[in-house]
């Protein structure tokens, strides 16, 4: 079963297929990391892992990382004891809909944020180095409720043509997110103008009380801020109130119900009277 795991990924990044799995350098870190978990967690039976993307050392995300990540599951998955997998499915959702900026997406805490959100007690992350003819990979396992570090190698793999393109595409999950996003100058519902544009001012919040930390922004003490388009009515009050960008471990809902509760002092049209308009919010969680 091994042997075919090892065929499966080695095909997958377009490498030759050993007659050796264990001369593979992703399924011998696999099987060391699998190791490295089991041991961690023998009293803790069926804890789950985290396999999160692989992310880049410089630069923008690339598709490649999400790919090695996946096929290093697979290679885990074969030598899986005392352990089980949190729902990949789940997480990538979870991705997609908090509409993460690059920095975010590649921030460890990140990474830390959805693994307690999916219920997993480990989670495998890994830095990608493009250099000339190989991929230098930094793979880490961090216990998330100590966040102890129990592994943690480099791994040189061979840089192949598939893996040179995959390392010029953006991140199915990435690009999906952000394609999506509105920004000032797009319009909202055609009925309602832009804050700030055509002689329509912008509206002042009067009544603008910080919002809530999730529990698991606490534990990681993530802060960050979350843009939102908004439609604020001629009454003040918010309404249609959308992700344009957004950060992890739950903060999105927090901004959402915080600006719900907002009230403003409305916008003004060209005419000078009270306007209803789509604005852009932001919304920062900050620790102090």
């Amino acid at each position: 079963m091994r042997y075919f795991v090892a065929l499966l990924v080695f095909s997958l990044i377009g490498v030759a297929p050993c007659a050796n799995a264990q001369q593979d350098p992703l399924d011998a870190a696999a099987a060391e990391v699998a190791a490295a978990i089991a041991k961690a967690s023998r009293k803790h039976p069926d804890a789950k892992v985290l396999v999160a993307d692989f992310s880049e050392t410089k630069g923008y995300p690339s598709a490649l990382g999400p790919e090695l990540a996946r096929q290093f599951s697979l290679s885990l998955q074969a030598g899986a004891r005392n352990f089980s997998f949190a729902d990949l499915d789940e997480y990538s959702r979870q991705l997609a809909a908090d509409k993460l900026s690059a920095p975010s997406y590649e921030d460890p805490k990140t990474m830390r944020c959805y693994a307690s959100v999916l219920d997993a007690a480990f989670v495998v992350t890994g830095e990608m180095e493009d250099l000339p003819d190989t991929v230098a990979l930094w793979i880490k396992v961090t216990r998330i409720k100590n966040r102890k570090l129990i592994f943690d190698e480099r791994v040189s793999l061979p840089l192949t043509p598939v893996m040179e393109q995959l390392f010029t595409e953006v991140p199915e999950v990435f690009a999906s997110a952000n394609s999506n996003r509105s920004t000032v100058d797009s319009p909202g519902p055609a009925s309602f103008p832009i804050a700030g544009v055509k002689g329509y001012s912008m509206p002042s919040c009067v009544y603008c009380p910080n919002p809530r930390f999730s529990d698991v922004a606490v534990k990681e003490v993530f802060q960050g801020t979350v843009v939102i388009n908004v439609r604020i009515g001629v009454d003040g009050r918010a309404e249609d109130v959308t992700i344009v960008r957004g950060v992890p471990c739950g903060l999105n809902r927090q901004a959402i119900d915080a600006v719900r509760q907002w009230r403003f002092r409305p916008a003004t049209g060209p005419d000078g009277l009270p306007a209803e308009v789509m604005a852009p919010v932001e919304v920062t969680f900050r620790l102090y």
